[in-house]
């Protein structure tokens, strides 16, 4: 099966992980883009972009999902 996933928090990387491990080809993965945190808002990956790190992963990460332009770029 091919899938795309579609999940920013802590909470979706072991389900992330699984998919990796299974025999389905996950195609993209679609988070949340980088954003500034903490007191001298240091711009930081969400962590479904980080447990990505140094894999060729297709990621995207649009302001807003429902995007006609995002849309798009999903179904192709």
């Amino acid at each position: 099966m091919r899938i795309i996933f579609i999940g920013t928090g802590e909470i979706g990387v072991p389900t992330l992980q699984a998919l990796q491990k299974s025999e389905h080809e996950i195609v993209a993965v679609v988070t949340q883009p980088d954003k500034p945190v903490g007191r001298d808002q240091h711009i930081e990956a969400s962590p479904i972009k980080k447990a990505l790190a140094g894999t060729k992963m297709s990621i995207l990460q649009p302001a807003r999902i429902k995007d006609r332009q995002v849309i798009e770029e999903i179904r192709a």
